[in-house]
């Protein structure tokens, strides 16, 4: 009984707070600090792991814990089976393939094994640790609103060297504004995600009545459409009825006022950057959503900036057409690497590579994700994240409910599972959802 000896709550939460500064810690000593936020990951997993050993059986786990078990096992499989057959395909070792199969998981996966970090939160200290995740939440929320003063104020480029620094392949416009402010990085790095976080504050703010707190303080368009989603789900949830009427009928009208604004910019024909400038914010906002959209399923080319109907859906649906067999179960594992990557892992001949198993594009992760493991992965994910959910909700689950269908609905655009301070949120509420009550059980 050694594990339950130790307070492995308060080395959990060490550990979150170390992440909380992660942004600053990868800008200092990048390569260092990955190592040691890798290995203290795994730890306290490994020790989480022993410490429900020694107070459960696995018998206690139900269904649903089953589910999201078998969730994990899938990716790696899928993972695992791809790097075996293209070793015989293409004649390379299967030790680098594996390698390259478990770096790329690393990066896009591994946030789906944060549940067991918590299976040291029961009943007893549940309260005390949610207190802390609200303190992380305000403290991120203080720093949003300091990165933006400051940035106004003439700081911008102090803030972009930590991120360049800390995530030197972040493609975003860096003096970009939106209703004249700054689109900040915040303590997650990414504009996008930080408004996600600000959602789940908003969401842990509400629930706990510290509606002081709950704002939401982001310039993300992503962030802003997953607000709509998530609060017309809570209004079916809860059942106010004449709420939903009321405002499916405001969305509806503003989406046609949008839609007819949008209708008059196509018929000006914006042709140059000059032009584009002088638009206002709000048209600038519905040409981005209409660029979403557009660049789903076509690409810009770069010499005649004319669309091509060669998109990532557009690819998608071809390559099924091309290979149904792989519809249900995917094309396995794809890579994001650069050449000096492959050489790293001794796969020389990464021209093939590049054109087969090249990650479609960071823009729409919910098709990378249907590429790489097929319908079963997809509809897996949807039942974890949408479904089960739904099945247990409750009133005092509700916020972890509507954290995880934000995530499935983030999932159109970026991949959130990449950034792992924000995943951590995101677990905790699959822990909840699925293991707590096993756990107590």
């Amino acid at each position: 009984m050694i594990i339950t000896n130790i307070n492995l709550r308060l080395v959990l939460q060490s550990l979150i707070g170390v992440m909380f500064f992660s942004l600053f810690f990868r800008a200092i000593a990048g390569n260092i600090y990955g190592v040691f936020e890798f290995l203290s990951i795994l730890s306290i997993i490994a020790l989480s792991l022993f410490y429900y050993i020694e107070r459960n059986k696995l018998e206690s786990l139900n269904l649903s814990a089953s589910l999201y078990l078998f969730f994990i096992v899938y990716l790696l499989i899928i993972t695992i089976v791809s790097a075996i057959i293209r070793s015989l395909d293409y004649n390379i070792e299967f030790y680098s393939l594996i390698f390259a199969g478990l770096y790329e998981f690393k990066i896009a996966s591994l946030a789906f094994v944060f549940p067991f970090l918590f299976l040291v939160i029961n009943r007893e200290n549940q309260s005390r640790f949610e207190n802390f995740l609200m303190f992380i939440l305000k403290i991120s929320i203080v720093y949003t609103i300091l990165e933006q003063a400051l940035s106004l104020i003439g700081f911008r480029d102090m803030f972009l060297a930590i991120v360049d620094a800390a995530l030197p392949n972040t493609v975003v416009n860096p003096y970009g504004t939106r209703l004249g402010l700054y689109r900040i990085f915040g303590i997650v790095g990414g504009p996008h995600i930080l408004g996600l976080l600000h959602i789940i504050g908003l969401l842990y703010f509400f629930m706990h009545k510290k509606t002081n707190w709950a704002v939401i303080f982001s310039t993300s368009i992503t962030a802003y459409a997953v607000l709509i989603l998530i609060f017309f789900l809570y209004l079916c949830y809860t059942k106010k009825y004449l709420s939903i009427v009321s405002y499916a009928l405001i969305i509806a009208v503003a989406a046609v006022a949008m839609y007819l604004r949008y209708d008059y910019l196509m018929s000006i024909n914006i042709n140059s950057y000059n032009e584009y400038d002088t638009l206002s914010s709000l048209d600038t906002l519905l040409l981005n959503i209409s660029g979403y959209f557009t660049l789903m399923s076509s690409e810009i080319d770069p010499v005649t900036s004319k669309l091509t109907g060669t998109g990532p859906l557009s690819q998608l649906i071809v390559f099924f057409n091309n290979y149904p067999e792989l519809l249900f179960f995917g094309k396995g594992t794809t890579y994001n690497f650069t050449p000096g990557h492959f050489d790293m892992m001794q796969i020389h001949n990464y021209q093939i590579f590049v054109s087969d198993y090249k990650r479609m594009s960071a823009d729409f992760y919910i098709l990378n994700f249907l590429e790489q493991y097929g319908l079963i992965g997809l509809i897996l994910k949807i039942l974890i994240f949408f479904v089960v959910p739904l099945l247990k909700l409750a009133k005092h689950n509700m916020h972890h409910v509507l954290i995880l269908n934000s995530f499935i609905i983030s999932a159109g655009h970026y991949n959130p599972a990449e950034y792992l301070f924000f995943m951590i949120f995101v677990s905790y509420s699959i822990y909840v959802i699925y293991f707590l009550r096993a756990n107590n059980e």
